[in-house]
């Protein structure tokens, strides 16, 4: 038994190594008599990640690697030869060879998927750059609600659109990319399958909708397959959140950054003053507390409109959701106790946070 397959294998064991675990990686090689593949699966009982590279396979084979292996894979370059022995599996690149204990799988641990729902073409990092401006908002997966599922990201397609949006109870961040899909779905997606997303190479990516599962081809050559529990919970309705904004700030992103990143160093807590003096406003004031007193600027390269208002929102958060905005940036604001609107010049990407509360704000 012989298989030959690409550098990509590298890359793939890489994506496939599911963060904080000792999860070994099942390989399953097959020839369907038009081309070679490499199945790359690997499960920890609740996520569950696939992979396909194309690849020459003289004879189908499935065995298993142990998790303290899938560095010495991810470190190997050029075309990686697999060769079976009596009782071990032989893994060779142009420099270095191994011999792996052979424990032999029962073929792939997900039966195949069928034919897609739907699919949307797109370049790989529009896809990155959708799933990261939602990513950073959602919450931990650790962290179980009996409501509510944040440890995830929400995919949603229809004809005009696909969104991705992530939440942790404090913040929801929404991004789109105009591509439309005939096929209308909502998956909810685990953090590290996305995460497997943001690591791959290339230059196209196709995404496939299925029944229970979404799929992720990248030049035809690499696949990956997030498939999603049955009983997944379910996701915040982050349609409901509105903002009547009263009250508007507004500056570039880099200003917004600049007075941000400079005053989340000193206090979580961020303070936000709008206000007049004498009948003449005043240009936005921020302040934040630490432990040996309060530090205050007014920046007069940010605007506000609207009603006066004070509110105090939590520095980071704030920061992450600016960061993700583009150009020029709106604020919007309803009260001190409402939710904050965060959105950039292009309709791409919005965001709500909420702010501190009074009980919260000493």
């Amino acid at each position: 038994m012989r298989c030959v397959v690409s550098k990509k294998l590298s890359s793939a064991c890489k994506i496939l190594s599911i963060e904080e675990s000792d999860t070994p990686i099942h390989m399953f090689a097959f020839n369907d008599g038009v081309q070679g593949s490499l199945r790359l699966e690997a499960s920890d009982g609740i996520k569950h990640l696939a992979l396909f590279l194309t690849a020459e396979v003289d004879e189908d084979f499935d065995f298993i690697v142990p998790a303290r292996y899938i560095p010495v894979l991810s470190n190997m370059n050029g075309d990686i030869i697999f060769s079976a022995l009596k009782k071990h599996m032989r893994i060779s690149d142009s420099s270095s060879t191994i011999n792996i204990p052979f424990f032999e799988g029962n073929g792939p641990l997900r039966p195949a998927i069928g034919t897609p729902l739907g699919t949307v073409t797109t370049e790989l990092n529009i896809v990155k750059d959708l799933f990261e401006r939602a990513l950073f908002a959602a919450g931990s997966e650790k962290n179980a609600d009996h409501r509510f599922n944040y440890g995830c990201i929400l995919l949603e397609c229809n004809q005009d659109v696909v969104r991705a949006v992530g939440s942790d109870r404090r913040v929801i961040a929404i991004s789109t990319i105009y591509k439309g899909s005939p096929y209308q779905g909502r998956f909810l997606l685990p953090k590290v399958g996305v995460r497997m997303i943001g690591k791959m190479d290339g230059d196209m990516l196709t995404m496939s909708f299925y029944d229970r599962a979404v799929g992720f081809t990248v030049d035809g050559e690499m696949s990956c397959e997030l498939y999603i529990p049955e009983h997944n919970g379910v996701f915040p309705p982050y349609e409901d959140v509105t903002v009547k904004g009263r009250t508007f700030l507004k500056g570039s992103r880099d200003e917004f950054l600049s007075v941000v990143s400079h005053m989340r160093k000193l206090s979580d807590k961020l303070q936000i003053n709008m206000s007049y003096a004498n009948y003449v406003k005043r240009p936005p004031r921020f302040s934040a507390r630490d432990d040996f007193g309060v530090s205050m600027e007014r920046f007069p390269d940010l605007r506000w409109e609207g009603d006066p208002l004070k509110i105090k929102v939590n520095a980071s958060t704030f920061y992450g959701v600016i960061k993700h905005a583009r150009g020029n940036v709106t604020v919007s604001f309803t009260n001190d106790m409402g939710p904050i609107r965060v959105e950039g010049e292009d309709s791409s990407y919005v965001a709500f946070l909420m702010p501190f509360l009074p009980t919260e704000r000493r």
